[in-house]
Formats: C-alpha cells, structure tokens, sequence
C-alpha cells in the first residue's frame, strides 16, 4: 500500500496559512474600569441573616435598612436611585448650559452635546410647569382623531 504525503503535507500547510492570515494586527482599545463599580455589593449584604432562611433580607438586609421609601412612592430600589440621580445629572447639564439665560430657546449648544440633550429632556419631560400651564390643549387635535 503506497500512501501518498503529498495531500495531507498540502492540506497542512493550506490550513496553517488560513488560520496565519486570520490574525489581525488591529489593536482593540481598553477602557480602564474600576472592579469596585463592578458586581455585587457586599456591603448591602446581611451576613448576619442565614441565607437558606431568608435570601432576600441575606442579600438585601443592609441596603433595606440604611434606605427609605420616599413618601411621594410606593416603592424604592436601586434603579429608582440610578433615575433620580440622572434625572439631577441631567438637570445639572441644563444648568450649566443656561448660565445665567433663562430662556431656553435661546441656549446655544453644540449639536449632539450633553448640554443639547439636556435641553431636549427638559422641553420634553422635566418641564412640568410649562406642561401644567398648556392644559390639554396640546392634545385636543389627537383627541379630536379618535
């Protein structure tokens, strides 16, 4: 029996230079991100709480009774936190933009800006003083549609 090395010696090498040329050179960029941002925070944990009785207070114990539910809810947790604290970022970006104007239709902000999404969050959902103020009149032309 003659075995011919010719078509597995070729099959190699076409297999090497076919995983070779799959290597990319591009670098991908990294972002440095602080592992404490990270997870689950131990510190809202309860050790003191058998987690085979009660998971939940095991996991939760610590952040339940160091945080109240606002009197204007009806519940309160950690991404009623991460709302609140954007809708303030938010409002702190429209500050700064306005400086000391007041009139927000005369702001001038970059295209695409933080400044410029703030102004358009405020025009359309913050500004409950101007919304209270126009009634239902806004909605009258859908309302006729239906």
């Amino acid at each position: 029996m003659k075995v011919n090395l010719k078509s597995p010696s070729l099959i190699g090498a076409f297999l090497f230079l076919g995983m070779a040329s799959c290597k990319s050179d591009k670098k991908e960029e990294t972002t440095m991100v602080n592992k404490e941002d990270q997870g689950i925070v131990l510190e809202y944990m309860d050790t003191l709480v058998k987690p085979s009785e009660d998971f939940f207070r095991y996991v939760n114990g610590t952040w339940l009774d160091n945080n109240e539910i606002p009197g204007d809810r009806t519940r309160w947790g950690s991404f009623d936190e991460l709302a609140k604290k954007t809708d303030e970022d938010a409002l702190a970006i429209l500050k700064a933009a306005m400086g000391t104007n007041k009139d927000l239709k005369k702001i001038e902000v970059l295209p695409g800006s933080d400044q410029e999404k703030a102004v358009k969050l405020y025009e359309t959902i913050m500004d409950t003083v101007s919304r209270d103020a126009q009634g239902v009149d806004p909605l009258k032309p859908y309302l006729a549609k239906i």
